[in-house]
């Protein structure tokens, strides 16, 4: 797929940047599934004359977090639900003192049609490699990958003593509209 060359900058008024999380534990079919999305974000791709000669970078505003859609639990997701869940994760990412998560490449493999970007996120305060896997899709591309919350020294939430918990990993998914 040959694209052109240069800089393309999108974000949350262009397309959605998405999390999914799960639960687990004794007491997980009590929880909710949740896909969360993020309402302000930007990201800056350079691209060269392949993708090895590209980059991008992604800045995301964690208080803008906001749940798109849930399923599973044991009765239907209330607004105090929503509210109280906004509010933990809020406490667990601790956006008073670390108000984004960055995204840097540091390589890019493959071809745009299939390939990988894998860079440094920096979240809470700690920074990590990640590799999203990236497909092209009609359009655009879609990246996606899977986080651990433990690696940036994130405890993943739980109630009743540890048997409903959320999943330490949570996948982002972001498609990209095609310059």
């Amino acid at each position: 797929m040959n694209l052109p060359t240069g800089t393309q900058e999108f974000g949350a008024e262009d397309t959605d940047l998405l999390v999914h999380t799960t639960c687990d534990g004794a007491a997980a079919r009590l929880g909710h599934n949740l896909t969360l999305v993020f309402t302000s974000w930007r990201a800056v791709l350079a691209r060269g004359d392949e993708p090895a000669a590209s980059s991008l970078e992604v800045t995301v505003d964690l208080d803008s977090l906001d749940i798109r859609d849930s399923s599973g639990g044991v009765k239907p997701m209330t607004d105090n639900d929503r509210a109280e869940i906004k509010r933990n994760a809020a406490k667990s990412l601790r956006t008073r003192e670390h108000p984004q998560l960055r995204f840097v490449t540091t390589e890019i493999t493959g071809s745009w049609s299939a390939g990988e970007i894998t860079g440094d996120v920096t979240l809470n305060g700690t920074t990590s490699a990640a590799t999203f896997q990236v497909v092209a899709l009609n359009g655009g591309f879609r990246l996606g990958g899977e986080l651990k919350q433990s690696a940036f020294g994130i405890k993943p939430y739980s109630a009743m003593m540890g048997t409903l918990r959320l999943s330490d990993s949570v996948l982002l998914e972001v498609h990209l509209p095609q310059a």
